[in-house]
């Protein structure tokens, strides 16, 4: 496919999380463009939901083709500074060019810039679901529907027997911060994960109210624990793809132990302060 190409161009929306696979994509194409000496242009774009970094940190030993790389749930960074990074981390050996953007700054997401929305997915078609996705990408790994085959896929969670009221009234003893949530019902049509398809389910719909202190990876935790707690036969783990997600077994067991959420977002501090430190030389745009 490279035999008579003599320059590799990327442009590439990401969405802001470690599981979404653009960033590693991107690494396999520099890969083999540095197999045949190419060099590899890419065009930088915004962080469409900012520059905050937030949940735990892939450990090296359980990279997949998720994360190829050690990087936080939402890291904060942008695909530019992603291919940096991989160039690096992996030692590819790419002749790589960031064009970078101009009057970007970390504390600014995509509606800051007045720039369009480009959906990078079909199940991520708005900026909302873009800052849930850090933390309701775990879901995948769980028996209840992130809302694929419906209007609003990573807004929502839901399944025949969730209850609810009981869910709800548990979150709202101790709610995180910036966000809210609603009842309701939805229809996954044609989903592409198969997860109660053209049944109707319970729901909770997620909608920000403040996204500068909005933490989507802590929020994920606060439903984990309390639908483990709510739901401790229905609701269950799909170990290996959650395990995947979550960068180890850890986050699982944790849940399953029934330790609180804050205390296993306390758990992450030092990754992540170790993370921030780690991945400065990478960084095309001042913090």
């Amino acid at each position: 496919m490279l035999a008579n190409v003599d320059v590799l161009v990327i442009d590439l929306q990401d969405a802001g999380a470690r599981y979404y696979t653009y960033p590693a994509a991107v690494a396999t194409i520099m890969g083999a463009a540095a197999m045949r000496r190419l060099p590899t242009i890419v065009l930088d774009r915004p962080n469409p939901i900012g520059g905050a970094v937030q949940g735990d940190v892939q450990d090296s030993v359980t990279a997949s083709a998720v994360a190829r790389f050690p990087i936080a749930m939402r890291h904060g960074m942008t695909i530019g500074e992603l291919a940096r990074l991989a160039n690096s981390v992996l030692r590819l050996g790419a002749v790589l060019h960031v064009v970078p953007v101009q009057g970007w700054r970390r504390s600014m997401d995509l509606a800051a810039t007045g720039l369009p929305f480009v959906p990078p997915s079909l199940n991520l078609r708005t900026l909302e679901s873009l800052y849930h996705y850090p933390g309701l990408c775990l879901f995948e790994g769980t028996n209840l529907s992130v809302g694929r085959g419906s209007d609003a896929a990573f807004e929502q969670i839901g399944a025949p027997w969730l209850d609810t009221t009981a869910v709800l009234a548990r979150l709202r003893l101790a709610p995180p911060a910036g966000v809210k949530f609603t009842a309701i019902a939805f229809t996954p049509h044609a989903p592409g994960d198969g997860k109660y398809p053209d049944t109707l389910v319970a729901g909770i719909r997620l909608t920000t109210t403040d996204r500068a202190a909005y933490d989507p990876t802590l929020t994920a935790v606060h439903l984990l624990a309390t639908l483990r707690a709510v739901h401790p036969t229905d609701f269950a783990f799909r170990p290996a793809q959650f395990d995947r997600l979550a960068g180890g077994p850890e986050l699982r067991e944790a849940v399953e132990r029934g330790e609180a959420a804050t205390t296993i977002a306390k758990q992450w501090r030092g990754e992540l302060a170790r993370f921030r430190e780690w991945r400065r030389p990478f960084l095309v745009y001042p913090e």
